[in-house]
């Protein structure tokens, strides 16, 4: 098969002079091309998460024989909630269209991630005149979350300038041929929007992660680095982690007072910070005088799994949005794949049900004192609870998690809807005879 995959704001193979690590569509790309089928990721030149241009034209760069990257020139974007985002959304969408009408080879099938809607809407008007199946692939509640973000004063002119952009949310999810998910309850939002009932071909695929071992080599660069921080390994202290973009996405305010709060306790936890954001500066302000929070700034991948190697808990500080409260995640799956407990701000949602049921987690609703009781309690757990905890966290990854299974059972249903396609053809073609 030919796959085109069509996702604007994820990290690519080429970004952070390729020690980026992927995610959903990243991970896609590579096993799909892995088995033998050609794929064409659409992006857009703009790095969502460093703020900055890869590349001042439209240009496609191959990662392997089988894959590549179609860089799709953009404006670009301050905020994540602007109209200069907007806008860039709409000048991807346009020039998807433009160039795809130039492909001399035709995709099989499209996936097409929401958001963004302008660009699924482009691939659908794109593949129907060719018999192409498009399938959605629901990631949150946009543009519901725009709206979610406005102040209440603004929000009657936020309906207002939205109304376009949910007409043609609607229309998209109207007219394509199949909707996944990486939730149930983000599966339920994109059937609304179609305004039908679930169909046996619209499926949840969850935020499935991929481990990835280390050579003997990698792991000793990996725990140099950490011991060069002071991140010690069964040093009786509770190492709490983060992994992530320090965005407006995660309430970390919390986790740096609840930092603050232990300290002051002298319990032995120590907080390891990684990523960078816009909340980079103030954060570092923040905890400048704590001693049990180390901020190493952004880490490759081999950083990562050391880390993950010597982590006890994984924080998941999201704001309460109803874009998170119904998701799952990457970063809980990153976790739960080391045997992690997953500390999550969420008071609700499938997120919270998965980590209450199976004993693998807890939640402390964005609360700095729940956070360092909870943390006080694990640092007074018996290793017997530990290691429990630890088992029940491998095995939520083995059973929901595990991104070998999730991605391979994907692939397996593309090529379920790709030959029932073909075989639509030669019957339409049949019978028009």
């Amino acid at each position: 098969m030919l796959i085109w995959l069509l996702q604007r704001s994820e990290p690519t193979p080429h970004d952070n002079s390729g020690e980026q690590r992927p995610f959903r569509t990243g991970i896609m790309a590579e096993l799909f091309s892995g088995f033998g089928h050609k794929v064409v990721w659409w992006t857009s030149t703009f790095d969502h998460y460093n703020r900055c241009q890869r590349y001042d034209h439209d240009c496609r760069i191959q990662v392997t024989e089988n894959y590549s990257v179609q860089y799709l020139k953009g404006c670009g974007y301050k905020r994540n909630i602007s109209l200069a985002r907007i806008n860039e959304n709409v000048q991807i969408a346009r020039k998807f269209a433009k160039i795809a009408k130039q492909e001399k080879l035709l995709p099989d099938i499209i996936v097409a991630s929401m958001p963004t809607a302008e660009l699924a809407y482009k691939a659908i008007r794109f593949a129907k005149p060719y018999g192409i199946p498009v399938v959605l692939d629901v990631r949150d509640l946009w543009p519901d979350f725009i709206y979610e973000s406005v102040p209440t004063l603004l929000k009657p002119l936020a309906r207002i300038g939205l109304s376009s952009l949910i007409r043609k949310t609607h229309w998209v999810f109207s007219n394509a041929d199949a909707i996944i998910s990486i939730t149930d309850d983000l599966l339920d939002w994109g059937v609304s929007y179609a305004g039908r009932k679930r169909e046996p071909h619209d499926c949840v695929f969850p935020m499935g992660y991929i481990k990835r071992k280390l050579s003997n080599k990698e792991k000793k660069i990996g725990n140099v680095f950490w011991e060069s921080h002071n991140v010690g390994d069964n040093d009786g202290v509770l190492n709490v982690i983060f992994v992530g973009t320090l965005s407006s996405s995660f309430n970390l305010s919390e986790v740096i007072e609840a930092a603050r709060l232990l300290e002051e306790r002298c319990i032995p936890v120590r907080f390891v910070i990684c990523g960078k954001g816009i909340q980079s500066s103030s954060l570092k302000k923040r905890c400048a005088s704590l001693n049990n929070v180390i901020m190493p700034g952004w880490i490759n991948d081999i950083q990562i799994r050391t880390l993950l190697d010597r982590a006890h808990i994984g924080l998941a500080p999201y704001i309460d949005s109803p874009s998170y409260i119904k998701s799952v995640p990457n970063k809980p799956a990153e976790y739960l794949s080391a045997g992690l407990s997953v500390a999550t701000s969420l008071a609700t949602g499938p997120l919270v049900k998965l980590i209450g049921k199976y004993q693998c987690g807890f939640q402390y609703m964005n609360n700095r004192e729940i956070l360092a009781e909870k943390l006080t309690e694990c640092t007074n757990a018996n290793d017997n609870m530990l290691k429990k905890t630890k088992r029940n966290a491998l095995q939520v990854y083995e059973s929901f998690l595990n991104g070998e299974k999730i991605y391979l059972d994907m692939i397996s249903y593309l090529e379920k809807i790709v030959n029932t396609n073909k075989k639509l053809k030669i019957t339409t073609s049949y019978s028009s005879n």
